[in-house]
């Protein structure tokens, strides 16, 4: 199965898992194409290609494969980072007080509606998405790695993750996408990704050799991205 993984600067980590050995696959046969630009502003999709203003580096990304990505000569399509992250659907919904089950159904709904339908990175993935007839999938952007000294958030729980996940599971399968959640390995106290995860994680730029600082929280290591693309296997391929 020829797999093209689009997204902004979180798509390194799958990247260096595939060029250091951490993940390989005879199922999928996987092109990168992604930068570390807000998508929105260096995108366009037309022609059944993906375009980038910054050509170059996305061009690097591809392995020097493609200026432009030609989707339909793929079998699936996921992106990865952009545009959903979980914080911006769980935070609003859990205090000290009060957790996600506090709230109905349709509240839950109409909030994820509206924070992912006034994004402009995921207006243009369903520009993409009805041009292209084969399975597309998200994999969310990383749960940010514990800060020193933060404060948990209490009203966060495993069965408010697992709702919050299924909402946004029903979301978009009415846009016709698929949803890749984070691992549970991964994740520490229902709202963080260990921290093991993230040490060394690498910059998409160039050859991928420079690392984010230590106080970058968000950015994730080949350790990492070899779990979310065996995720990602599960899901186009099965067990």
């Amino acid at each position: 199965m020829k797999v093209a993984i689009l997204g902004n600067s979180h798509i390194a980590a799958l990247k260096v898992a595939e060029r250091d050995g951490l993940f390989s696959s005879n199922s999928m046969d996987i092109t990168f194409f992604g930068n570390g630009a807000a998508l929105h502003t260096v995108w366009t999709f037309r022609y059944g290609r993906v375009w980038s203003k910054l050509w170059r580096e996305a061009w690097r990304v591809t392995d020097r494969r493609h200026f432009a990505l030609p989707v339909r000569r793929f079998d699936a399509l996921v992106f990865h980072g952009a545009p959903v992250r979980m914080e911006n659907f769980y935070y609003p919904l859990t205090s000290d007080t009060r957790a996600v089950s506090g709230y109905s159904t349709a509240v839950v709904d109409r909030m994820i509606e509206v924070v992912m339908m006034e994004d402009p990175v995921f207006k243009l993935f369903l520009k993409i998405r009805s041009g292209f007839n084969g399975p597309v999938h998200i994999s969310p952007r990383p749960l940010e790695r514990e800060r020193p000294q933060q404060q948990l958030r209490r009203g966060l729980s495993e069965e408010d993750l697992t709702r919050v996940h299924e909402r946004v599971r029903v979301f978009l399968d009415s846009h016709d996408i698929g949803l890749v959640p984070q691992a549970p390995e991964t994740i520490r106290l229902n709202q963080f990704t260990k921290n093991q995860f993230s040490i060394g994680a690498q910059r998409l730029g160039g050859d991928m050799s420079d690392t984010h600082g230590k106080q970058d929280y968000t950015h994730m290591n080949g350790a990492y991205g070899a779990i979310a693309l065996r995720e990602i296997e599960k899901k186009l391929v099965g067990d």
